[in-house]
């Protein structure tokens, strides 16, 4: 039986473009993934294109979704530059055989190019696009990876993941959101952001917050803690060397800390981003997907978020491993503005530090501690997730923004 939409929603056949998806299990997928799931249950017509370069893309067996094989791009220099344009071009040919059929085509932002513009001046007014960052500042940030240098290798290298994306941010990312009918950011910094770069028009924004599928991840049973050690969780997610999970902070806190209770820091990651971390405190977990993550949630006591986000220009999160870590039960420690994260902050169930500061791990050791008075605090933690983080709740507020009529 169908939804009975609000009077200014009408109904409407959309399409969830997802570029460069993954062969493998991993957070923004499911993220991906459970968005399509939840606007399925909102009575949304809706299917998901996965484009992947890989055989397959991880599209978790949903009906909904499909998955689309990208040819890989040849050749030695520039690889991610003509992987970009490989992908792009294959979306252009996929909405001029497809494009017509659907009311809506809502994108996970992608990195611009000419042909990503093209796509947009030719379907932008029934484009939105999502956006979990601030692009530019966030190039910015990778530039110092990438020095300039007139040896011929590092020349390129500055040229592939600096230059060229400052100008693509620059140039055609603001063109395209120009054509674009709307954005939907995961917070308000973000979406101020993007609509103030947007040249020429200035689409609508939107602030969706990510969500999580609650139920989907079991209620973690918290290890006992005796007083003698306490280990301290962190998923490490994308592939950049920039620190702004602020792994470094963390690591100075546990150094100067002189109390009695032996910490341990566990990350999980790619083993090429958390491999320069090493240290006698630190235990490298490599990749983790889904089940095993599962497993180490009943063997840690916190997890941790990030605490260097202003590295890449932003003030305010909404990461994904924070809603995992509540749908877990696990509480959190974390240093960046998240709203959805205030009502387990104000029940004393999650422990907020100041940004871009080694946390005081003796006040972390003590948080805990607290938490050992409360009876079923993991309980607690994953029911207030599912009140105001769970895709219910979020799938509902984008369902209005897919619907509803563009407001330029």
């Amino acid at each position: 039986m169908p939804v009975k939409l609000a009077s200014d929603l009408v109904d409407k056949k959309v399409a969830y473009i997802f570029l460069n998806a993954s062969d493998q299990d991993n957070s923004v997928q499911r993220k991906v993934a459970a968005q399509i799931k939840g606007l399925v249950a909102e009575g949304v017509e809706i299917k998901g294109f996965f484009f992947t370069f890989r055989e397959r893309a991880e599209t978790y067996d949903l009906p909904h979704i499909h998955s689309l094989k990208v040819a890989k791009a040849g050749g030695k220099y520039l690889l991610s530059v003509r992987k970009r344009n490989r992908m792009t071009r294959e979306l252009l040919r996929w909405a001029s055989q497809n494009a017509h059929l659907y009311d809506v085509l809502y994108l996970r932002n992608y990195r611009p190019s000419i042909r990503w513009w093209w796509f947009m001046l030719k379907y932008g007014k029934k484009c939105i696009t999502e956006h979990q960052t601030k692009e530019l500042p966030e190039i910015m940030a990778l530039t110092s990876e990438n020095p300039f240098g007139w040896r011929p290798g590092r020349f390129l290298g500055w040229l592939e993941f600096a230059a060229m994306p400052v100008l693509a941010e620059r140039i055609w990312g603001s063109l395209a959101l120009g054509a674009t009918s709307k954005v939907v950011a995961v917070t308000g910094e973000i979406a101020e952001y993007e609509r103030n770069r947007a040249f020429p028009k200035k689409p609508s924004a939107h602030v969706v917050s990510n969500g999580i599928d609650v139920m989907s991840f079991p209620l973690r049973t918290a290890p006992v803690f005796d007083g003698n050690r306490l280990i301290l969780f962190m998923l490490v997610g994308g592939s950049t060397a920039v620190d702004w999970h602020g792994i470094d902070l963390v690591m100075e806190g546990i150094k100067k800390y002189k109390g009695s209770v032996n910490i341990e820091f566990w990350l999980a990651g790619n083993k090429d981003i958390i491999k320069k971390y090493e240290a006698p405190f630190v235990r490298l977990l490599g990749f983790c997907d889904k089940v095993r993550t599962d497993e180490i949630a009943d063997q840690v006591h916190l997890g941790l978020g990030s605490f260097a986000s202003d590295r890449k220009g932003l003030k305010e999160a909404c990461s994904l491993k924070m809603r995992e870590y509540a749908a877990r039960g696990i509480p959190a420690v974390y240093g960046q503005e998240d709203n959805d994260y205030e009502s387990i902050c104000n029940a004393g169930l999650a422990m907020k530090c100041q940004s871009m500061v080694a946390p005081d791990i003796e006040a972390v050791v003590a948080f805990y501690q607290e938490l050992q008075n409360r009876a079923e605090f993991s309980g607690q933690i994953r029911k207030i997730a599912i009140k105001e983080m769970d895709n219910k709740v979020k799938m509902w507020a984008l369902k209005e923004v897919l619907l509803s009529r563009p407001q330029w």
